[in-house]
């Protein structure tokens, strides 16, 4: 009997020593596989995260951009319009010019510009007294001022540093 049952755990062990490595390596594949495929996973989605950021920084350039432009425009548009305001011409740009900058504007700009076309409606026509001329600097450096303080407000961020 003695006999048998050392044989029987000599079996015992000599197949447990067999089985345990393949049930090992079943499971480590297994986990393998599991692992492998969250890390593609992660990798897709940071992927994704990349484009979409790219993506926004460019149309936040390009939104940028075009906001600057439609000020400038504006800008150069009101000074024409100064220099002499019975051109109907200059009023013209200086209208179209305004329209388009109140498309981009935020709430804070649009009523100083809305307040500042209904300036210049109230002045066409006829020329400068030294008064008027002095009133229109201070009316179109003030818009000036709220529209750069706009563009500083959406300028693209550059060297920013990676948050801990």
């Amino acid at each position: 009997m003695t006999l048998e049952i050392t044989w029987t755990i000599t079996a015992i062990i000599a197949v447990s020593s067999f089985l345990s490595p393949i049930f090992v390596a079943i499971i480590n594949n297994k986990h393998q596989t599991k692992m492998r495929k969250l890390e593609l996973e992660h990798d897709e989605y940071m992927r994704q995260l990349d484009i979409q950021q790219q993506l926004t920084e460019k149309q936040f350039d390009i939104y940028y951009s075009d906001k600057k432009t439609a000020f400038a425009d504006f800008l150069r548009a009101a000074g024409a319009y100064s220099r002499g305001k019975k051109n109907p011409h200059d009023y013209e740009l200086l209208q179209s010019s305004l329209q388009i900058s109140l498309l981009f504007c935020n709430d804070g700009s649009k009523p100083l510009l809305l307040s500042f076309l209904e300036y210049t409606d109230k002045i066409s026509g006829g020329s400068y007294t030294e008064r008027e001329r002095d009133e229109y600097s201070k009316t179109l450096a003030a818009v000036t001022t709220a529209l750069n303080r706009e563009l500083t407000l959406t300028k693209p961020v550059m060297n920013c540093e990676k948050g801990k």
